[in-house]
């Protein structure tokens, strides 16, 4: 994201880059994720546009360049991240909230931290709204 650029809540003002859609696709075609169709790809490119111009994108992206500003504290946030994608993505159903709780008193001290904290909820709101979206694409897909 061009970083000089004064940004808008108008969602048709994408302040990415034309280099931005070009490096995603580069991505997504080193994964062997090549769309054929080309009104499939530009619909998925207008779409990974508006999630750059979201409000909640912008503050996670921001919260996350100041948090990288210190290495210590950004290596204790991934290492909480990490912990708690493996419990919720291992964990059995039955014992997935008291491994939470553990995680939460271990790190308790590193979410009371400023930076910390609003990396988190940054982090947390923009994957609250691509939950949302994800959930509206299989609905409206009728995808079972």
């Amino acid at each position: 994201m061009e970083k000089d650029k004064a940004q808008t809540d108008d969602s048709a003002d994408y302040n990415g880059s034309l280099a931005d859609i070009a490096d995603i696709h580069r991505r997504w075609k080193g994964m062997g994720m090549e769309m054929t169709d080309s009104v499939m790809h530009h619909a998925a490119m207008d779409f990974v546009r508006a999630v750059k111009s979201s409000v909640e994108y912008r503050e996670y992206d921001m919260q996350l360049a100041k948090i990288k500003k210190q290495p210590e504290l950004y290596s204790r946030v991934n290492d909480f991240r990490k912990k708690n994608f493996m419990i919720q993505n291992t964990e059995e159903s039955d014992t997935l909230l008291d491994r939470i709780d553990e995680l939460d008193r271990e790190f308790e001290e590193l979410r009371e931290i400023p930076l910390a904290a609003d990396f988190f909820d940054a982090e947390t709101s923009f994957c609250r709204m691509m939950q949302e979206v994800n959930m509206l694409i299989i609905k409206e897909l009728d995808f079972e």
